[in-house]
């Protein structure tokens, strides 16, 4: 597991590796989630992560707000993703909308590491997914070394 954080809206949350997609619903109460069978950030590859977004004055309960104000987000802002001791960067290269159950227009097999956060959108609703990619740009060495 790991800890993604976008300082620009204020998101720290652990990375929850769910098994099965089953099991997602359940552990989206316990943080973010890291769509099965997705790349690992810092992987080649696309990385799907999950997370809740509810409306404006919704309880931040269960990580049920992660994700509500992932529409504040700017090709060039940065997101950080620590996995273990190595932290990586990834820089926003764009946001898009899409229709429930819409295919992802994304590469997801990807020559670099790429993370895309998804939601439902508008917050606290279920009718369309937000979705933000980010391309890693920097990685720490270990901490400690």
């Amino acid at each position: 597991e790991g800890i993604i954080k976008i300082s620009k809206i204020g998101v720290s949350a652990p990375i929850v590796f769910s098994q099965k997609a089953e099991e997602v619903d359940k552990d989206l109460k316990k943080g973010v989630v890291l769509f099965p069978k997705s790349a690992i950030p810092g992987q080649k590859g696309l990385a799907i992560i999950l997370g809740h977004s509810g409306p404006p004055g919704w309880p931040e309960v269960n990580y049920d707000t992660v994700f509500s104000r992932l529409d504040e987000l700017s090709p060039g802002d940065e997101i950080s993703v620590k996995m273990g001791d190595k932290e990586y960067l990834f820089k926003v290269s764009k946001k898009l909308f899409l229709e429930k159950g819409e295919d992802l227009p994304v590469n997801l097999t990807n020559s670099k590491s790429v993370i895309l956060l998804i939601s439902c959108w508008p917050p606290g609703k279920n009718l369309k997914r937000i979705g933000v990619q980010a391309t890693e740009f920097l990685r720490s060495k270990n901490e400690g070394s």
